[in-house]
């Protein structure tokens, strides 16, 4: 005897869902894609709107252009002075390589 079992007990075929053939995902990425270009628009100009930020504990913050900006200048000139801090040790160990050279003129 054959005992039929339902439909739904019947393993289906697993087919991950990607952006090529889920069109929801797609849709979400491209509204995604287009917030962001907002986003780096919107941080570029002089308009004060809100956008995302992650803050240093791991959250997602809407937060004003002006807070994002000063976060920036602090990033530039933080990368500035270790920039030249790296500078003046490259320096020091270029003099010890032509103090070292200019030591055994043969």
């Amino acid at each position: 005897l054959l005992i039929k079992k339902h439909k739904c007990m019947q393993p289906k075929d697993f087919v991950e869902k990607t952006p090529e053939n889920d069109r929801k995902l797609q849709r979400r990425l491209d509204q995604m894609a287009k917030e962001l270009a907002f986003q780096k628009i919107a941080s570029t100009s002089e308009t004060d709107v809100p956008v995302l930020l992650f803050e240093d504990n791991g959250s997602l913050v809407y937060s004003p252009i002006s807070k994002i900006k000063d976060q920036c200048n602090a990033m530039e000139r933080r990368i500035k002075e270790m920039k030249e801090k790296r500078e003046n040790i490259s320096l020091t160990a270029s003099q010890m390589s032509q103090m070292l050279s200019s030591g055994s003129p043969e």
